[in-house]
């Protein structure tokens, strides 16, 4: 395919395209995307000679392909055995519009994290485990069974099979919970085991 030499006349670099004339008096331009440089050591600016070639793109216009800049070296793809490495990849610029983006996401990350946490100490202090107890004018756990039976605790026991004494089958009817004990419902744990009369 013929090379055709010309000038990039306009460039939008946060883009990645612009327009290339073969001279000033021509009015024919030829579309170039950023892509269409391959890998180059700088981003293209406007007044930059180039060479390249032209196809006709899906819209029927003319689109420049196979661009290289006057005056740059042309750049080797890397090869296993070491050779020569590529440019670095131009960074590519933050949009003042993305960066209000990205603001906006870390606040509502922020907001909900806050959320989460408020969630779980309502929970907690509304739903507090079996064995405390809130006094809800001081608001200081006391444990339910501190004075009664300090040597019981509610440890998932839940019949009278696990029980020890009929102390313990007691304790654990009145404090603990899901226990199986009281069959007739009687408030007498484990009749036939620990508690009979």
């Amino acid at each position: 395919m013929e090379q055709i030499t010309g000038s990039i006349i306009t460039w939008n670099d946060d883009r990645g395209y612009g327009f290339i004339a073969v001279d000033k008096s021509s009015t024919k331009k030829y579309f170039v995307h950023i892509s269409g440089f391959g890998q180059i050591p700088r981003r293209p600016l406007v007044g930059d000679v180039v060479r390249f070639v032209s196809v006709e793109s899906m819209g029927g216009k003319q689109q420049a392909v196979n661009v290289r800049i006057a005056g740059l070296p042309p750049q080797v793809a890397p090869t296993r055995s070491g050779g020569a490495t590529p440019a670095a990849r131009p960074r590519r610029r933050v949009l003042p519009s993305e960066s209000g983006r990205r603001g906006r996401h870390w606040i509502g990350s922020g907001f909900a994290l806050s959320l989460a946490i408020g969630a779980g100490i309502y929970a907690y202090d509304s739903f507090p485990p079996n064995w405390i107890k809130f006094d809800r004018s001081t608001q200081s756990p006391t444990t339910v069974h501190a004075t009664s039976e300090p040597r019981f605790r509610c440890a998932g026991k839940i019949y009278c099979s696990e029980m020890s004494s009929c102390k313990e089958a007691i304790f654990y009817l009145r404090n603990c919970p899901g226990t199986k004990m009281d069959g007739n419902h009687d408030g007498v744990p484990c009749e036939s085991q620990w508690c009979g009369q």
